[in-house]
C-alpha cells in the first residue's frame, strides 16, 4: 500500500484511486460457492484493515462471489454503509453473462445501496468457466489479451437485451480494463441488430446505445493507439466520451497507463470529463470522508 501511496497517488496528485483486488478473482468460478463466499469476505475485511485504514483516498470496489446471488448480497449488505465502498466487483470469466436473471438479487442491492457493479477481468478459462475465446484455447497469453473485448461485448449485449436497466432504471455499470477501441463498432450494430429483431426484445425500449450512455461506463486502459493521435479523438467522439469514458491507470501492471502521460492532447474540458467528473458521478466520490489531498 506504501508503494501505492508514494508511486501513484503522491507522484500524480491523485484524488481517488479505485481498488479492484485481481487475488481473489478465481473465488467467483470456484465449484464451492460458499468457500467462494467466505474468501470474499476475508478478502474484503483484509483490506478494508490494510488498506482503506492507510489512506481516505482510496474507494474499493468489494469482491463477492458471482454465483452465489444469496451469499454476494449479504455480503453487499454487510458492507454498503462503509464510507469508502463505491462498487461491487465482478471478474468477467462467468458461466453467465452479467444481464442474465440469475445475478438479479445482485442488480437489486447494487441499486438499493448506490454502489456499481464493476465488471473487471481475470477469470476466463478458469474453473467452472469455459474456455476464453469462443475459438477454443489459445496457446499464448497474447491470444487471450486479444480476445478480451469478446467477453465485454457479451456482457454488454447481455444487460441490454435482458433489460437489465429497464429493469433497474437507477443502476450505472463499470466496465474496466476493457479498453475502448472496439466499442464503437460494436454499438453501432447493436443499434442495427436492435432495429432489425427488437421484436424478439419488446421490453427493450430505447436504441442500445442510449442504454449505454445513461447506464454504462467504460474506463481507458489499455487505450488504443492509432496512427495519428487525432484518430484517437475521433473514438472519444464516437462512444460519447464526455459521459461515458474514465480513466483508468491499472497500476502497477506493466502496461499501466500514467496520468501524467496520456490524453495530453485532448480538449481540457473532456480531459476533465474523463479524469474526474464521469467517475466522481459514476462512483458517487462525494460519499464518505473528504480526501486528505
Amino acid at each position: 500500500v506504501q508503494m501505492l501511496i508514494r508511486e501513484h497517488l503522491d507522484r500524480c496528485d491523485i484524488n481517488y484511486g479505485l481498488l479492484t483486488g485481481l487475488s481473489v478473482y478465481g473465488a467467483s468460478v470456484w465449484p464451492d460457492v460458499d468457500y467462494g463466499s467466505a474468501l470474499c469476505a476475508a478478502f474484503n475485511d483484509y483490506t478494508i484493515e490494510h488498506w482503506l485504514a492507510k489512506d481516505s483516498r482510496l474507494r474499493f470496489a468489494i469482491a463477492v462471489c458471482s454465483q452465489d446471488p444469496i451469499g454476494a448480497v449479504r455480503e453487499i449488505e454487510r458492507l454498503a454503509a462503509h464510507p469508502q465502498v463505491v462498487g461491487v466487483l465482478l471478474p468477467t470469466g462467468a458461466p453467465k453473462p452479467f444481464g442474465n436473471r440469475f445475478y438479479d438479487p445482485i442488480h437489486v442491492a447494487c441499486e438499493e445501496h448506490g454502489l456499481v457493479p464493476t465488471l473487471h477481468l481475470g477469470t476466463e478459462g478458469l474453473a467452472t468457466v469455459g474456455p476464453p475465446t469462443a475459438a477454443g484455447w489459445p496457446s499464448h497469453y497474447i491470444e487471450s489479451r486479444l480476445a478480451r473485448p469478446g467477453v465485454y461485448q457479451a456482457h454488454l449485449a447481455s444487460l441490454i437485451f435482458q433489460g437489465t436497466f429497464e429493469k433497474f432504471p437507477r443502476l450505472r455499470v463499470a466496465f474496466l480494463e476493457c479498453g475502448i477501441g472496439w466499442l464503437p463498432a460494436f454499438l453501432w450494430q447493436m443499434d442495427a441488430d436492435w432495429k432489425a429483431l427488437r421484436y424478439q426484445t419488446p421490453w427493450v425500449k430505447r436504441l442500445p446505445t442510449e442504454y449505454v450512455q445513461e447506464h454504462v461506463r467504460f474506463n481507458s486502459q489499455p487505450l488504443v493507439e492509432p496512427p495519428s493521435p487525432r484518430e484517437v479523438d475521433q473514438i472519444l467522439a464516437w462512444i460519447h466520451a464526455d459521459r461515458t469514458l474514465m480513466f483508468g491507470s491499472d497500476f502497477p501492471h506493466f502496461d499501466f497507463d500514467d496520468p501524467l502521460n496520456i490524453f495530453k492532447k485532448t480538449e481540457r474540458s473532456l480531459r476533465c470529463r474523463i479524469f474526474s467528473e464521469n467517475a466522481a458521478e459514476t462512483f458517487n466520490l462525494a460519499k464518505g470522508s473528504t480526501p486528505n489531498r
